[in-house]
């Protein structure tokens, strides 16, 4: 399923130096699947840490030429609103995944990923914020020459294996 809003969503995740991914205390799942799943296909994918101290280390590189990836839900966040504030006042582009009541950083995003309301309840089933990741990650796959890159991973894991680390 190719739309243009998935289409901008993936050449987004696709073109930026680095990507960080983060979430509120359950939607970090989804971020921290983003995060594995998507440093396997591209360099640069972390998940932005949880301490103060360790955010703030970590916008200090942050350039026009990144990308954060926020998941934002009803009981929004503080913490991820400050840290993808942050984020875009220092230039990065901000890709938001979030309810039908739009999160408060809807108005700071460049990518607007709001799920259905039939997505919207008094919990956010993590099943839709997945859902919506894998879509993600596979339209970014097909933007990325992955083989290579996998192929080493699997050399690399399959090294350490052997070598019992």
């Amino acid at each position: 399923m190719n739309t243009p809003l998935l289409d901008t969503a993936a050449d987004a995740l696709a073109a930026a130096r680095s990507v960080r991914a983060l979430g509120g205390p359950l939607s970090e799942l989804a971020a921290d699947y983003l995060v594995r799943q998507l440093g396997a296909l591209r360099p640069e994918v972390r998940l932005v840490p949880g301490p103060a101290h360790e955010r703030a280390r970590s916008l200090l590189d942050i350039t026009p030429h990144d990308l954060v990836v926020a998941y934002d839900f009803r009981r929004y966040s503080a913490a991820t609103s400050a840290y993808a504030r942050t984020a875009r006042e220092r230039g990065a582009r901000l890709l938001l995944v979030t309810d039908a009541w739009r999160s408060p950083l809807a108005d700071h995003a460049q990518v607007l990923i709001p799920l259905p309301h039939e997505a919207a309840g008094p919990i956010a089933p993590l099943t839709h914020q997945i859902a919506v990741t894998e879509l993600l990650l596979v339209a970014t796959a097909s933007r990325l020459d992955t083989a290579a890159r996998l192929a080493e991973l699997d050399a690399l894991a399959a090294s350490l294996q052997r070598d019992g680390a």
